[in-house]
């Protein structure tokens, strides 16, 4: 399910606008300032994992192969990735999108190096 992040000083507008857009077949979350929507969005966490295409999407998942923080601060952990998992995938015939293929790439560089 694709996510949204509202931000708006009034309730109002904030809970019209989720239920909008939660009827659209989006997850909203709410932000009354600058601020928090910030702080929300420095906590953004994305997991990568394996679905079937031909599903919908709705969130469901074959299996959750590590997580990725665009977002994450230097001395944190930020990129964690089953590389084993992700190649017996591979070989399965799974196609990452573009995004995850580069995440892979750097991921198996830094692997490499050390």
């Amino acid at each position: 399910m694709p996510k949204i992040l509202v931000v708006d000083d009034e309730l109002p507008v904030r809970e019209l606008l989720e239920r909008i857009l939660k009827e659209s077949g989006y997850e909203v979350t709410q932000a009354s300032n600058g601020k928090q929507a910030l702080d929300l969005f420095d906590q953004e966490l994305y997991h990568l994992v394996v679905t079937d295409s031909r599903n919908r999407r709705d969130g469901r998942y074959i299996e959750r192969l590590g997580f990725f923080n665009p977002v994450g601060k230097e001395n944190e952990e930020n990129v964690r990735i089953d590389l084993e998992r992700v190649d017996y995938w591979l070989g399965q015939g799974a196609q990452p999108s573009d995004r995850v293929a580069s995440i892979l790439k750097a991921q198996r560089k830094a692997a490499a190096t050390g």
